[in-house]
């Protein structure tokens, strides 16, 4: 919540999923929640500088499978965001029987010029799973 609202996920996600802008990273935080959404990261070691990105979100696999069960997701589709984590987690999460919305589908980040493309990726599987992504984005 202290981050930016200008993070591209977080701006992103909040533009398709409930149409808006926020001021705050901590109000649009608390809309995604109450909108029913819950957003996890792969990890809570920081990865982008590291070469053993992959390794480290393999290791951290048993930490957010715990999360997904404290938080008691059930059969509520994940969309699992960035190429590496859909390639490492989506068969490991499906494998534990988690309902992995992407289908082995990638979905990038939408940063470094990947706005369009992540909008393009994100919006089926959201119509997919029943949610109508805004015209915002």
């Amino acid at each position: 919540p202290e981050g930016k609202p200008s993070e591209p996920l977080f701006l992103e996600l909040t533009k398709i999923c409930l149409g808006k802008k926020y001021a705050s990273k901590a109000e649009g935080l608390a809309a995604f929640r109450d909108a029913g959404f819950l957003l996890l990261d792969a990890t809570y070691v920081p990865v982008n500088e590291r070469k053993d990105r992959d390794d480290v979100i393999k290791e951290d696999y048993s930490k957010l499978k715990t999360l997904l069960v404290d938080h008691n997701v059930g059969d509520t589709p994940l969309i699992l965001i960035k190429k590496n984590v859909c390639v490492i987690l989506d068969p490991l999460l499906s494998a534990d029987g988690f309902n992995v919305a992407n289908g082995g589908k990638v979905v990038y980040f939408p940063s470094s010029g990947q706005k369009k493309r992540f909008r393009e990726q994100i919006r089926p599987i959201l119509e997919c799973i029943g949610l109508a992504p805004t015209s915002e984005a």
